[in-house]
């Protein structure tokens, strides 16, 4: 879809983006990056809710 970009480039990429150090580094990085918002601290921890659980209150129109 991009014709710049030869099959061994995207192969590589791939290697690289399935290294699985990289990807738990990234995501530990993503992670701490979002905690170190002052808001974070504000929601609590993440292991005792999620946004699947959230319910509020609205009309039955909404439903």
């Amino acid at each position: 879809m991009m014709p710049e970009l030869s099959a061994a480039s995207i192969r590589q990429a791939m290697r690289w983006a399935g290294d699985e150090r990289r990807l738990a580094r990234a995501c530990q990085a993503v992670l701490e990056f979002m905690q170190s918002h002052a808001i974070a601290a504000t929601w609590g921890r993440s292991d005792l809710a999620s946004s699947d659980m959230m319910s509020m209150e609205t009309t039955k129109r909404v439903w």
